[in-house]
């Protein structure tokens, strides 16, 4: 409904129909000039729009406005049917364009449903109809049907599906590649002539013949230079010697360009099943054990490269019967995008690029592995945070000292039942989850706890409480200091309250003194197998020994609770066993 002008491919049939006498010179001209462009030229690289009136008109098929017609080259004729009903509002190219000529701009869908006078860029995303008179406050996927409903009712068009097929370049004007088995006859002015040696000659290139079979496979010259050089033939054109040949009397050319990257690739995973056999490209055997595959991981710019090319060849391969499936991949993901620091994509000119050699350097490969793990669901866009990197070393450091420890044959029924969980939840995690495992969580397998105060000498979660419980111990004797480190034992019953009328209590209460009703300690509950279950924070392991300063402390029942990352200690009741 936004239309405000119509297009013409400068190719199009009607184009020098529709021109007007005052119009057709200049339509004419526009034409010629175009003729000389390449498709490249007129889409990806015009900077500029051109374009110029025919001086006609059309009619909207549904509100009669009446459309000044144009010709322009960023227009194809092998797109569609090479004529477009412009909507500026809404398309890039055509905002450009009525930008560059003064044409009207009309706003007919809005992200937010409101109107907007005045627009910066087109708003190329679906949205709600405004100023569409019927179809006003319709969802852009509805509005489509609403208006292809309209205009068959109308008898005025319907709904079809348009396709656009490319041509694919298959050469290559460069030295590495497989040689395309090709080659032309040459026709000398001097039948005497040695093309070798520059006589002149004349390559038919519309007479292409076939190496045969048994001088397969053809092998690149080696060469000292392969720059690409002057000559767009490739630098295969400057070994005489590889590219001319005599058979029969008759001289013939190679061709000189080489096949892309594609060419392996688009069948390499048929290849990997068998790649030690020189007689054929794989045995039916090793196909019959392998394929399909099962799954193809890639990312979205291998959905117009690699996986398209890779499926057609596959197909082509069916069809001859070499294959026995029509499709060589049962699944697909696409792995997303890591962004750099800054949250946008990484880009030398943005300056945010990670080099991965430098992490591997730093903090070795499988920390960079399991960081690229652990960074979240394999299909997602996730930002890169180096400073993360180091809780993986560690994780990875751990996971190191617990591989090392020694083997036991025994394993305890409650050992075991874990054991049975974690493989149940690493084989299943993934079903549930996409590729990325499940985490484990606090009943899954892990290193066993490491001690508290370790964890309060790091400045972890916890780490005032334990350094006031120990000092509190010492002043109170119950830590011997000439006693042999991990002699004398600590338990520390930490517990968090308030004295009479919110005074606070930041000490341990002395020998005899009274416990309030209001700063008793908080008794632990009990849970299932008669643990108890304290308020640390999340930093801390609950019930289990640690050892620092010639004192192993157990922290537990109420060790102190995180509220906005401080913790508020305001009562201590230490009890002491002296080993």
């Amino acid at each position: 409904m936004g239309a405000t002008y119509v297009v013409l491919a400068p190719e199009h049939e009607l184009t020098r129909t529709l021109a007007t006498p005052a119009r057709r010179e200049a339509v004419v001209a526009y034409v010629e000039a175009a003729a000389r462009k390449s498709e490249l030229d007129r889409v990806a690289l015009a900077k500029t729009k051109t374009g110029v009136p025919a001086g006609a008109v059309a009619i909207h098929p549904i509100t009669g406005a009446r459309l000044p017609i144009w010709v322009a080259d960023y227009v194809l004729g092998g797109y569609g049917t090479g004529a477009v009903m412009a909507v500026p509002g809404h398309d890039q190219r055509d905002f450009e364009f009525a930008t560059a000529f003064g044409l009207p701009i009309v706003e007919v869908v809005s992200p937010d449903g409101r109107l907007h006078d005045a627009l910066e860029a087109a708003y190329v995303d679906d949205g709600v109809n405004v100023r569409s008179g019927e179809f006003d406050g319709l969802a852009t996927p509805e509005a489509k049907r609403a208006v292809v409903r309209r205009l068959e009712t109308l008898g005025r068009g319907r709904g079809t599906i348009s396709y656009r097929l490319r041509d694919w370049v298959f050469s290559r004007q460069r030295y590495w590649g497989e040689p395309i088995p090709i080659y032309f006859p040459v026709e000398l002015a001097d039948p005497t002539g040695d093309p070798r040696r520059g006589a002149a000659h004349t390559i038919r290139y519309d007479q292409p013949l076939a190496v045969d079979e048994s001088e397969l496979p053809l092998r690149l010259p080696e060469l000292a230079d392969y720059n690409p050089g002057e000559d767009p033939a490739g630098p295969l054109a400057r070994v005489g010697d590889w590219r001319f040949f005599q058979r029969d009397g008759r001289w013939f050319a190679r061709e000189t360009n080489t096949m892309p990257q594609w060419a392996g690739s688009c069948w390499y995973y048929l290849r990997f099943l068998d790649p030690d056999d020189d007689d054929k490209p794989w045995a039916m055997d090793a196909y019959d054990a392998w394929m399909p595959v099962d799954l193809y991981v890639g990312g979205a710019e291998h959905a117009v490269l690699h996986l398209l090319y890779a499926r057609f060849w596959h197909k082509v391969l069916f069809d001859l019967g070499h294959v026995r499936h029509p499709e060589p991949f049962m699944k697909l993901v696409h792995q997303g995008t890591i962004l750099g620091e800054d949250n946008e994509r990484m880009s030398k000119s943005r300056g945010n690029v990670v080099n991965p050699d430098d992490i591997v350097r730093e903090y070795g490969a499988d920390a960079l592995r399991l960081y690229e793990m652990f960074m979240g669901p394999l299909e997602a866009v996730k930002p890169w945070q180096t400073s993360q990197i180091q809780g993986v070393v560690r994780f990875r450091d751990r996971l190191h000292a617990v591989c090392r420890q020694p083997l036991v044959e025994a394993m305890d029924d409650a050992t075991r039942r874990l054991l049975h969980r974690t493989i149940k939840k690493v084989s299943t995690g993934h079903r549930r989850d996409g590729l990325q495992y499940g985490h484990l969580g606090p009943h899954g397998l892990r290193e066993p706890p490491r001690p508290p105060l370790r964890d309060a000498a790091r400045g972890g979660a916890g780490a005032r409480p334990a350094r006031l419980a120990v000092r509190a111990a010492r002043r109170r004797g119950a830590v011997a200091a000439s006693r042999p480190r991990g002699v004398a034992r600590v338990r520390a019953l930490a517990s968090v309250g308030r004295g009479p009328r919110g005074r606070r209590r930041d000490r341990a209460p002395r020998p005899g003194e009274r416990q309030g009703a209001r700063t008793r300690p908080a008794r632990p509950r009990r849970l299932r197998g008669g643990r108890a279950r304290g308020g640390a924070g999340r930093g801390w392991d609950r019930g289990a020994p640690g050892r620092a300063d010639g004192a192993e402390v157990r922290l537990r029942a109420g060790a102190g609770r995180e509220s906005r990352g401080r913790l508020k200690t305001l009562g201590w009741r230490l009890a002491t066993e002296i080993a």
